[in-house]
């Protein structure tokens, strides 16, 4: 049945997440250790002295701050060229509908400098870019229109093959989103006892 090749898949996908994970699990401490350096934390296991104040020499955030100044004046324009003289109007067209998705939609100015953020902590920032069929609902047509989307991460959420170097060399990557388990039912009605079996299993472990 269509369910049970679902549940297959699954575990077979499982199976392939099962050494990322435990890699990724590796790298925790390192990176809660950048999270504490950066907001002056790194002492938290340290016992001080009665009456000496913490020594605290912090380079990380000072960086964060210069880069954050530099993204923050890039204000890159968008450009479409035409292949030639017939494409000029299309290409304006598109040009002005990519630099409204680009600073309104997107907000992407914004979402780079977060990205900051995450590469001083764990040394490299992951977005992830999808297609959200249901962005708005169009009362005029009574229908659903979709549109681009993008998020950061996080990093706990993240992962690929234990075995590459660097993503781009990895045979798989792969990136983890919790759902309500009602809001999983509304999307997959068809599934609701496989869903309500794997929310079991989730919890507890």
């Amino acid at each position: 049945s269509e369910a049970q090749d679902l549940i297959q898949r699954n575990q077979l996908v499982d199976n392939m997440l099962k050494p990322s994970l435990a890699d990724n699990q590796v790298w925790q401490s390192i990176n809660e250790d950048g999270l504490r350096y950066l907001y002056n934390d790194q002492l938290y296991d340290k016992v001080r002295a009665e009456g000496w104040a913490p020594v605290i020499m912090n380079q990380v955030y000072p960086g964060l701050a210069q880069e954050m100044a530099l993204q923050i004046q890039r204000q890159p324009n968008i450009l479409a060229i035409g292949r030639g003289e017939e494409d000029k109007v299309g290409a304006e067209i598109w040009q002005a509908a990519l630099q409204y998705e680009f600073y309104d939609h997107l907000d992407m100015p914004m979402l780079l400098m977060r990205g900051l953020i995450d590469n001083k902590t764990h040394g490299f920032k992951v977005a992830k870019v999808r297609w959200d069929p249901e962005s708005e609902w169009d009362e005029k047509e009574q229908r659903w229109i979709g549109n681009v989307d993008v998020s950061l991460v996080r990093h706990e959420y993240f992962g690929m093959d234990p075995q590459a170097d660097e993503p781009k060399h990895a045979r798989y990557v792969w990136t983890l989103r919790l759902m309500d388990v009602e809001e999983a039912i509304a999307q997959w009605p068809e599934f609701r006892a496989e869903i309500e079996e794997e929310a079991r299993r989730y919890a507890s472990n």
